[in-house]
């Protein structure tokens, strides 16, 4: 009877079962909607051509880069002609290329980044009974909060092979539509999640985000705060899920919340293409060895014949390009840009003359003889290209072919004059020449004359025979250039006499290096209070006037030092207040929060003080000066101290 009673309650249970089951997958379902998180909004402007490459080119290449980036949900973009009317608004016109520009804009169009770049190459070649399109692009990703180059891409972009017939337009529009693809595939790789600061635990943040999201030790970051650079950072530690990070330069100081964002350095792309069709980058190398001087110098010239140009198309001249913010001499501010020879010029024989380039403009700011390693840019121009000085070297004159014999020719052409408060980058070539003898070839005369990759050697020799005189005239004509010498000697008792030599040296452009840093001029501020003299009791605040220069928008940090010593020498200053700046105007009176003196050197009975500036983002700085602080700096003021009975 128990046995057929819990048989039954079985049955019972699972008919239960089975009723709820069924009243479950007919019960009408609730609708839910995907939650999509929108893409980060941003920004393209025209691309601007490089190399002669014409700007309506650069049109072509954001379009491309704009058409592949909206199919991507990490990004929200703004249309071009978006970008357009708030240029016309704010009365810029593109291509734009100033930091400050792109940020303007930016911030007008209510994103976190603009999308710009460099169009190197743009051309129809032919391939077998046809043609294709090359093209070779720089695609940067500019932050608008920090003015820093945060993602992009190098890239190549071909087009496939087409009969003559086929329309050149279609061509570069294929080849610019795939260098956009290879581009945001390059920047889709390299775009982490953003990483966010959890705890601030003396000089290390702690981030939210670790190896499994991309993040590496040594990888250099930005920290910013809505559309406020904080802090710049480098990753000193990951785990998989955290990271911790040291502060190497703090603006206005770290706290829970901030986001963290990796940079990344986007190398340039030369004019040329690989057969494969992937783009040919700058070699940061240096040749560095003086035995290998005849080998090195083969393959440059051999590789500007084989390119139809003098310019040595890889190779570098400098290397380790440094720019910083100075005052060059009185009421003169500027920015010293310094570099390191490859050995190969550093003799005054090889290394003729430098020419300097800001922002990579078509005409150098700055030309210096070749055994220096410096050159200022500057408001009174102490290197420009001048009537008394030296010259800048026309790029037509090498880049047709090798030029022998005489000094290039020159022109001066007057650079547009430096701006204060402009953040700018800076390229260095070498104007370098060659004996004749060294070239590939034969380096003297010779019967009828031979050619061999691209280079020519020819010569006559004439001997003439009279009271006395034998003269004999060789002539050497390499890559277009002519050598010529003339050798004169007289027997018979006439004295006889040296030979003059025409055929001296043939002439090169090396590549461009580009600096490793920005560097922005300023100006020194004026103190205002406490005045020269005056004696400080209690804690008190210091006046001193703007700086901010032709950007409104740049950050601009400024330091309250103070020491025992009038020339503030290291180990004997102190920093006793730091302000960050973002928008007074320039000639603005700025004030500190109050400033306890008395904690200073206490034992001295005068102090002296000053004010030191420099824009938040420069690398490395303006010039170090005896205190060990990079900082362009104001006057020195004494202050007393109270005497104490």
């Amino acid at each position: 009877m128990t046995q057929r009673k819990d048989l039954k309650m079985r049955w019972l249970a699972l008919w239960g079962l089975l009723i709820a089951f069924v009243a479950v997958a007919m019960a009408p379902r609730t609708a839910y909607a995907q939650v999509v998180t929108a893409g980060e909004p941003v920004g393209v402007v025209d691309f601007v051509g490089k190399n002669g490459v014409d700007n309506a080119f650069g049109v072509q290449a954001a379009q491309a880069v704009l058409d592949v980036m909206e199919d991507n949900p990490r990004f929200q973009m703004e249309t071009l002609d978006r970008a357009y009317r708030e240029m016309e608004d704010l009365g810029l016109v593109g291509p734009l290329e100033s930091t400050r520009d792109l940020i303007r804009l930016g911030q007008a169009m209510e994103v976190g980044k603009i999308v710009h770049g460099e169009v190197y190459a743009a051309r129809i070649t032919e391939v077998g009974n046809g043609k294709r399109a090359e093209v070779s692009v720089r695609v940067l990703m500019t932050s608008v909060a920090s003015g820093r180059v945060v993602n992009g891409a190098a890239v190549a972009g071909t087009s496939a092979v087409r009969d003559n017939s086929f329309e050149d337009e279609q061509l570069l529009s294929d080849a610019f539509a795939a260098m956009a693809f290879d581009a945001m595939s390059q920047i889709s790789s390299r775009t982490l999640p953003n990483a966010a600061v959890l705890n601030v635990l003396g000089g290390e943040v702690l981030l939210n985000r670790g190896e499994t999201s991309g993040l590496k030790q040594g990888m250099t970051l930005i920290i910013t705060r809505g559309d406020q650079l904080v802090a710049d950072a480098t990753v000193s530690s990951t785990d998989a899920d955290s990271a911790y990070v040291r502060v190497t330069r703090s603006y206005v100081g770290v706290r829970p919340g901030d986001k963290a964002e990796p940079l990344f350095t986007v190398p340039i792309p030369q004019s040329t293409i690989n057969p494969d069709g992937s783009v040919k980058t700058r070699n940061n190398r240096s040749g560095g060895n003086n035995n290998a001087v005849i080998g090195v110098v083969v393959l440059l010239v051999v590789a500007g014949l084989l390119f139809g140009q003098g310019r040595g198309s890889n190779n570098v001249a400098a290397n380790n390009v440094t720019v910083e913010a100075l005052t060059v001499s009185a009421n003169n501010p500027g920015v010293k840009i310094s570099w390191k020879r490859d050995a190969f010029f550093r003799g005054t024989q090889s290394g003729f003359a430098w020419q300097v380039y800001r922002n990579n403009n078509v005409t150098p700011v700055a030309v210096v003889a070749g055994a220096q390693s410096f050159a200022f840019d500057d408001l009174l121009g102490t290197n420009a290209p001048n009537e008394n000085g030296i010259g800048m070297f026309s790029g037509a004159e090498l880049e047709g072919g090798i030029t022998c014999n005489d000094v290039p020719s020159t022109d001066v052409v007057a650079p547009t004059p430096i701006a204060l408060g402009e953040r700018y980058t800076y390229f260095v070539e070498s104007i370098y020449r060659v004996s004749p003898n060294d070239l590939p070839g034969e380096g003297g005369g010779g019967g009828g004359g031979t050619t061999g990759g691209g280079l020519t050697t020819g010569g006559s020799t004439g001997t003439t025979t009279g009271g006395g005189t034998t003269g004999t005239t060789t002539g050497t004509t390499t890559g277009g250039g002519t050598t010529g010498s003339t050798t004169g000697s007289t027997t018979g008792g006439t004295t006889g006499g040296g030979g003059t030599s025409g055929a001296q040296w043939c002439y090169f452009i090396s590549g461009r290096q580009p600096s490793n840093g920005s560097a922005t001029p300023l100006n020194s501020t004026e103190l205002v209070q406490p005045i020269d003299g005056e004696t400080v009791a209690i804690p008190r605040s210091v006046l001193f006037r703007s700086v901010r220069g032709a950007n409104p928008t740049i950050q601009i940090e400024y330091v309250v030092q103070v020491s025992d010593v009038s020339t503030f020498p290291r180990g004997r200053t102190q920093i006793v207040s730091r302000v960050v700046d973002r928008e007074t105007a320039t000639g603005a009176t700025i004030t500190t929060p109050a400033i306890d003196f008395s904690q200073a050197f206490s034992g001295a009975a005068q102090i002296y003080y000053r004010v030191g500036v420099k824009a938040v983002g420069d690398e490395p700085g303006p010039v170090m000066d005896a205190s060990g602080e990079r900082y362009i700096f104001s006057g020195v003021r004494l202050l007393n101290r109270p005497v104490v009975p």
